[in-house]
């Protein structure tokens, strides 16, 4: 395999670090991992990947204008 260097910010180094331990993996395998997920759908932004995690929570559909969960706010 080939090596490449890439500069990245430390908050990025730290959650890689974390991702690694948690699954047990090398930084690379997780690099390479996201480097392949990330060639496949050329152009396709975070949010479109993201989008099939929408809706997936339950709750109020707007705490900003419903008047119940506004009660207590800045109490």
């Amino acid at each position: 395999m080939r090596s490449i260097s890439v500069k990245i910010p430390a908050y990025l180094d730290e959650q890689l670090s974390r991702i690694s331990e948690q699954r047990s993996l090398s930084r690379s395998a997780i690099l390479r991992d996201a480097i392949i997920a990330y060639i496949s759908e050329p152009g396709k932004s975070f949010a479109a990947r993201a989008s099939d995690l929408a809706g997936s929570l339950s709750g109020p559909e707007d705490l900003s204008t419903s008047p119940e969960h506004m009660a207590d706010y800045a109490k």
